[in-house]
């Protein structure tokens, strides 16, 4: 004979709402003290956007949006100049009053730098807890690398004036016809105009040439005449 079916027992669940924890905010944000990237790091606000532009060649703005701001202090505005990986702080933006679901933030940088330049943000809440934004590049067309020399054709003291883009130790070369170096010199540019001088007077009459291998890895070139 078949076994007769009983109906299930009643079952009774007890629901803790103690226990329940809201909803996480997810933002754009890095958290590189875990290694963890935005899709694993609750935080307290989301970073709509974060961008800047060059005004003219001694001003950028830098701007950024949120939204669902809770428990944030500020935001420390991080620059590098010629390379994305020494950042300092240069000035901390506070936020801004809860008027709005959605706050703009923006910030004019006195920046004449020739190069790249790099941002970031630190976003910083009460707990002193912070992340980093993700890093946005901002060039300068107005001074780009360049090499002038003078006078040209030269009897004696060839003098040149290198624009460059960082601070770092350059190579000052001069060769002939064959690439041969006749000449050369180390020695340390700076961010802009930088002004260096040649003695050619031992060198036989002809044409010749200046090479500079930059800080950013850029190869300036110039020919001259030596009378």
């Amino acid at each position: 004979m078949p076994t007769s079916l009983k109906p299930p027992a009643d079952v009774s669940i007890t629901l803790d709402t103690q226990s329940l924890k809201p909803a996480a905010v997810y933002t754009l944000f890095t958290n590189t003290a875990t290694n963890c990237s935005a899709s694993c790091v609750p935080l307290p606000l989301t970073l709509l956007s974060f961008d800047g532009q060059r005004l003219d060649p001694n001003h950028v703005l830098v701007h950024w949006k949120t939204t669902n701001e809770v428990n944030n202090a500020g935001f420390y505005i991080q620059r590098s100049l010629g390379n994305n990986t020494q950042f300092t702080d240069i000035d901390f933006i506070r936020t801004l009053p809860d008027s709005s679901p959605i706050k703009t933030y923006q910030y004019p940088d006195p920046n004449s730098f020739a190069g790249t330049s790099y941002y970031r943000l630190r976003q910083t809440d009460l707990d002193s807890q912070f992340v980093f934004s993700k890093i946005i590049a901002i060039g300068n067309t107005g001074q780009p690398e360049r090499l002038t020399i003078y006078p040209n054709p030269t009897t004696g003291i060839l003098y040149c004036s290198i624009v460059t883009t960082a601070n770092a130790t350059a190579q000052l070369l001069i060769c002939d016809m064959q690439g041969r170096v006749l000449l050369s010199k180390s020695t340390l540019l700076q961010n802009g105009t930088n002004s260096q001088q040649f003695n050619v007077s031992h060198l036989a009459t002809g044409k010749y040439f200046l090479k500079i291998y930059t800080p950013s890895g850029t190869n300036l070139v110039a020919s001259f005449l030596k009378n």
